[in-house]
């Protein structure tokens, strides 16, 4: 049996967070314990899921996708990121990487790139 990657998922788009939630249904190995529409209440899923993984887009209401990852590093330093956004401009990538990001993808790429992602990602790897 593989290993089940725990994911929260952060976007404040009720259709993305269903096509997520459908696409990560599919998988196996990960296994999406809480959606949720904005940072303030990512916070409160990851403290109560202590999630392996965090899907967030970079917009968000309130407290934006990199300042929420800047925030939850210093609470759960092993939980690790990948970042789905609409938004791929190289400042951005950068500032993701920057705070500890170590998954990007477009929300244009194919749906299999995001699994990828979140399986690199969770093996320890970065996938840009």
């Amino acid at each position: 049996m593989a290993i089940q990657v725990k994911c929260v998922v952060v976007d404040d788009h009720p259709a993305v967070r269903r096509g997520l939630a459908l696409l990560l249904a599919d998988s196996d190995d990960i296994d999406l314990v809480c959606s949720v529409d904005s940072a303030e209440a990512a916070v409160e899923a990851v403290a109560e899921h202590q999630p392996d993984m965090l899907v967030v887009d970079l917009r968000l209401p309130g407290m934006d996708g990199i300042s929420l990852v800047r925030r939850l590093a210093e609470q759960t330093p092993r939980m690790k990121t990948v970042v789905y956004s609409a938004y791929g401009d190289r400042g951005l990538l950068c500032d993701a990487i920057g705070a500890g990001v170590r998954g990007y993808v477009m929300k244009g790429s194919p749906p299999e790139d995001l699994i990828r992602a979140i399986r690199t990602v969770a093996a320890g790897e970065a996938f840009v």
